[in-house]
């Protein structure tokens, strides 16, 4: 049995990040830990950030996806905001780190292209107009920048009642494409 490098790295991330705050985790140390040499790292991730999203993939996410919309929207959310609790010390710190390629970045392009592509698959591309494209974006802007004000206020309010409050933050053009 192959051994997934990847998977092995984003475990001593985790771990790392599990003794001390993940600004201060170096490329040395989740080598180290992982017991991976320097190159074997920059043959899967381009960085430290770029790590860090794998892991908010593969760890906080999951196999949870933007496709998997059979209970409806917001029952969707629900489990978005669950998934971020059950990781929130490594999540917490992933989420206060900025700059290029950060996991910021990634989640505002990620929820984004949900959207998008959530009218796209339910309605066609013929129903996109310039005004939607923009409702698109701010919605993506604004519910990523609420998100991460929850994340650094200690997720203190529970999942559904932040999923409820994203949806009724939700622009009327956009809402009526998305699953019920």
């Amino acid at each position: 049995m192959a051994i997934d490098v990847k998977k092995l790295l984003s475990g001593a991330l985790l771990e790392l990040c599990n003794e001390r705050p993940l600004a201060k985790v170096t490329v040395k140390d989740i080598i180290q830990k992982a017991g991976a040499s320097r190159q074997t790292f920059y043959n899967h991730f381009k960085d430290k950030n770029d790590l860090i999203t794998y892991t908010y993939c593969t760890h906080v996410i999951g196999d949870f996806r933007s496709a998997d919309m059979k209970l409806g929207f917001y029952e969707f959310l629900c489990d978005a905001h669950k998934y971020c609790v059950k990781y929130k010390k490594f999540y917490t710190q992933a989420c206060s780190l900025e700059g290029q390629n950060s996991l910021r970045e990634y989640i505002f392009e990620q929820n984004y292209r949900n959207y998008l592509s959530l009218v796209i698959e339910g309605h066609g591309k013929n129903v996109i107009t310039d005004e939607l494209l923009w409702a698109i974006r701010f919605n993506a802007m604004g519910a990523i920048n609420m998100h991460f004000k929850w994340v650094q206020d200690d997720m203190s309010i529970a999942p559904d009642v932040k999923a409820k409050y994203v949806l009724n933050c939700i622009p009327e053009i956009l809402r009526q494409y998305l699953p019920a």
